[in-house]
């Protein structure tokens, strides 16, 4: 039977069942999303937009064991290679760090994130994948692109006083005897509110 999650009591049991599985439902990242939830091999999201009910990532798989009656769920290991092989590629290009915090990270405590999500149109070209820890994908969410970047430059600002680090450069030099300290500051100015860059925006960063 093809069921779609529209009702609370298939929400319901779709949470009990994913549990029993071993996933972590997780809390709503935004009023549109109806279920959010990470197992072994991802996150998996259910949200009611202006197209309808989506199902992305791990849901759309859980949905369907779920709807043709599986009681158990085994994760593919295939899938989760694949997925480890996805965070290489992306930390070979942008280090193996959470790009909000800028923290080092192991590859198992970052997690892939979508500057423009699915709702927004977003795909998984790697233009549009960072990797992020845990709380950071927490906090971006389904937050349009905008809301994104203003997010990271915050929680790079909260790391950087925290660490007594700013966003600046200093060349420090000595003549005759003194020393000579010059602070060049950098800012930015992003505006992606209509459409992606054409080359990966963290360029710019």
């Amino acid at each position: 039977m093809n069921r779609s999650p529209y009702s609370d009591s298939d929400l319901a049991q779709f949470k009990m069942w994913l549990e029993r599985n071993g996933a972590k439902v997780l809390d709503p990242t935004n009023p549109y999303e109806l279920l959010r939830f990470k197992n072994a091999n991802g996150t998996g999201v259910i949200y009611n937009g202006k197209r309808g009910i989506t199902i992305t990532g791990e849901a759309e798989e859980g949905w369907k064991r779920f709807t043709r009656g599986d009681q158990h769920w085994k994760l593919v290991t295939r899938h989760r290679q694949s997925l480890k092989a996805r965070k290489l590629e992306i930390a070979a290009r942008d280090g193996m760090i959470c790009f909000a915090h800028g923290d080092a990270k192991h590859i198992n405590e970052l997690t892939i994130e979508h500057l423009f999500s699915f709702a927004q149109g977003g795909t998984d070209n790697i233009n549009n994948l960072i990797l992020v820890c845990e709380p950071a994908n927490q906090k971006l969410g389904n937050l349009p692109v905008a809301k994104k970047i203003e997010l990271i430059m915050q929680m790079r600002a909260s790391k950087a006083a925290n660490t007594s680090k700013k966003n600046s450069i200093s060349l420090t030099t000595e003549r005759n005897g003194d020393t000579i300290k010059t602070t060049f500051e950098h800012g930015l100015d992003m505006n992606f509110e209509s459409e992606p860059p054409k080359r990966p925006w963290w360029r710019f960063l």
